[in-house]
């Protein structure tokens, strides 16, 4: 019989994030198929993009996603891949006055998703990279491609993946399933 502790734990475990595995690279399809119910549309205003989930308790999910797509609301609608659409509070909005403040955190008064992991260290560059987010409405889409190069001391990292308005707030993943970075914004011209 398992102690009621061990089944706390395990139930924990479960919640938790989507485990980064240093040594197992993901196929693009499997980290997509692991990681799609903790990633949502979020709507704000006349602005769409991106976020994904970062944190559970009990009752709640918090997401990130970028402080220029709630745009200064202090309620968004956020969209699931399974259809679902649900009310969320914006509990942090860090301004998005500079690049390294475009964030915001979001509540929903529900479990949906599970945590995704993040991983501090960069991939190499020439590293594989995968985006998922809904760039131009086209909700849920995965593109890839690689790390070009890490900016501003570590703070921005370059990729060649394609991703448009709508991809803003979305997960930047490594191989192995692991989030990199939040997709923030575009070159022009590129």
């Amino acid at each position: 019989a398992r102690s009621p502790r061990a089944s706390s734990a395990k139930k924990e475990t479960e919640k938790r994030s989507l485990m980064c595995s240093s040594a197992t690279k993901l196929a693009p399809d499997d980290l997509y198929k692991e990681a799609i119910g903790s990633i949502a549309v979020v709507i704000a205003n006349d602005s769409q993009g991106s976020g994904f989930v970062v944190r559970q308790d009990k009752r709640y999910t918090y997401l990130l996603t970028n402080s220029h797509v709630v745009d200064g609301s202090n309620n968004v609608s956020v969209k699931w891949s399974d259809g679902r659409k649900e009310n969320a509070e914006v509990v942090a909005d860090f301004g998005g006055t500079t690049r390294q403040k475009d964030l915001a955190l979001l509540k929903i008064d529900a479990i949906r998703g599970k945590p995704l992991a993040f991983n501090n260290d960069s991939p190499p560059i020439g590293g594989d990279v995968i985006v998922i987010g809904s760039p131009q409405g086209l909700e849920f889409s995965l593109t890839r491609g690689v790390l070009s190069q890490v900016r501003n001391n570590g703070d921005f990292l370059q990729i060649d993946a394609p991703v448009n308005p709508g991809n803003s707030g979305g997960p930047v993943f490594d191989a192995y399933g692991c989030i990199i970075g939040v997709v923030n914004f575009k070159a022009e011209d590129s």
